[in-house]
């Protein structure tokens, strides 16, 4: 029963992606949350990204980086089709036509190093004179994604530490507990 749900929903969204005009936020409803993360995809709709295996399976991820564990997860199974959200519009582009800006003083998502994609050229040269970086290629961006991960995922480990003990002091307080 779960297999036809997911064939289905694999089916679906694979129609979705195909069709040259959809909601932009079709996927966002049927990938809620990401799935590495558990980030809520509608959040990051400026970063996320679907990702099409070869084998018709699909993945709603919330960043380039999440799409690259996904990457290394199904190693045997790489992606077809990566799709991200546009930056400025929000709606979901071909990842390998984008135009990329890593770096700059904006936030990125899951990463310290910032990679954002624009459908345009202008916006992304737009996006760089308010916030810096520098425009890339999408296999750049990988590379880039590979190289930080170690930081980035070591710098998760330590807010993830932080949070919970945080939680247990407050915890503590609010019993009484010294």
């Amino acid at each position: 029963m779960m297999k036809r749900l997911l064939i289905s929903v694999s089916i679906a969204m694979t129609l979705l992606i195909g069709m040259p005009v959809f909601a932009h936020d079709r996927d966002i409803r049927i990938f809620p949350e990401c799935k590495y993360c558990g980030m809520y995809r509608k959040l990051f709709a400026h970063s996320r990204m679907v990702v099409r295996h070869k084998d018709g399976t699909l993945v709603g991820v919330c960043s380039v980086n999440c799409a690259a564990i996904d990457y290394v997860k199904a190693i045997n199974d790489s992606p077809d089709s990566l799709r991200v959200g546009d930056y400025k519009t929000r709606k979901l582009i071909d990842a390998e036509k984008a135009y990329w800006v890593i770096g700059g003083s904006k936030q990125g998502v899951m990463t310290e190093r910032a990679k954002w994609a624009f459908r345009g050229k202008r916006d992304a040269q737009d996006f760089i004179k308010k916030y810096g970086g520098r425009l890339t290629t999408f296999d750049e961006v990988m590379k880039a994604t590979y190289e930080d991960m170690y930081e980035d995922m070591r710098a998760l480990e330590q807010l993830k530490l932080e949070h919970a003990r945080s939680r247990q002091t407050h915890s503590q307080q609010s019993h009484g507990v010294n």
